[in-house]
């Protein structure tokens, strides 16, 4: 992340009179670097990611792994929380607004602790072990914190759920899956030993090999 004398955000908008008024109120404010594209691109270097809710997606994180934050309508609000956002804004929205969620999603990124448990340590969203490291992505990031804080316990969904997204999916939803999966096949490929088991149903647990031994996080 860039240093706070200078915070980079990089807004994706196709609407010229958008980019213009964030430009002109950024530029008012001291520590702020706003770049602007109609499109999103690999390798952004930036601190926040700022979209729109119909270019997010839930197979974008190799473009960036940092917060994001989508704005749109109520309707795609959702959606885009399912997609991994850190945030949303519902049109219609003010250069005010961005800056206290950036402010906020940040802080929250800041005050956040390494989580360990044995060798396996999360940190600035990557598990680190002996043998190496992988990236993450900010959901993904955020399941291992909550997995590794309750080691050989078994996670309930919904308790998983709301690290996510702050409340539950709906019915019949894969989402939380799609994420477990995608962290375990991570996980796997760095610490075979270490493994994300699924308690149908109920939750998931992190432990080591294939033990039945399990306790449920209230």
């Amino acid at each position: 992340m860039a240093a706070e004398a200078e915070l980079a955000v990089h807004l994706v908008a196709r609407d010229r009179v958008l980019a213009e008024r964030l430009k002109l109120y950024l530029s008012r404010r001291p520590g702020f670097r706003l770049t602007v594209s109609e499109n999103v691109f690999p390798r952004i270097s930036c601190d926040v990611l700022v979209l729109p809710a119909s270019d997010l997606s839930v197979d974008d994180h190799a473009l960036f792994a940092g917060p994001r934050i989508a704005y749109g309508s109520a309707r795609d609000l959702r959606a885009s929380f399912l997609a991994g956002c850190s945030d949303y804004l519902r049109e219609p929205w003010e250069p005010e607004e961005l800056v206290c969620r950036i402010t906020r999603v940040l802080r929250q990124r800041r005050e956040a602790r390494d989580a360990a448990w044995g060798e396996v340590v999360l940190r600035d969203m990557k598990i680190v072990a002996a043998a190496g490291e992988v990236s993450l992505s900010y959901p993904e990031s955020l399941l291992m914190e909550v997995l590794l804080r309750n080691p050989g316990r078994v996670v309930p969904r919904a308790v998983l759920s709301y690290a996510l997204w702050g409340r539950q999916v709906r019915p019949g939803s894969r989402a939380l899956d799609m994420h477990v999966s995608a962290l375990r096949r991570k996980l796997v490929s760095l610490i075979p030993e270490i493994r994300i088991t699924a308690c149908r149903g109920v939750g998931y647990r992190l432990g080591a090999g294939s033990s039945s031994q399990t306790t449920a996080v209230p």
